[in-house]
């Protein structure tokens, strides 16, 4: 009964890191694609795009740490 009740958890964990892994990968490509419009509506820099996703980058790292058990 013990290992049955493992196995499940362990699968409900590896659907959520799987689930948080997708969600990063959705992030980070949806930034990707909106980059080109956003430089040629806004007239940003190529350091600026580079600063908006480095601001990704530190908040996504920030609210990991917020949610350690």
């Amino acid at each position: 009964m013990q290992q049955v009740r493992q196995a499940a958890n362990a699968w409900k964990v590896l659907l959520l890191l799987f689930l948080a892994n997708a969600l990063n990968f959705f992030e980070r490509s949806l930034l990707a694609f909106l980059v080109e419009p956003s430089w040629t509506a806004w007239h940003l820099s190529d350091l600026k795009i580079g600063l908006v996703g480095a601001s990704f980058t530190v908040r996504s790292s920030c609210l990991c740490r917020r949610r350690e058990f």
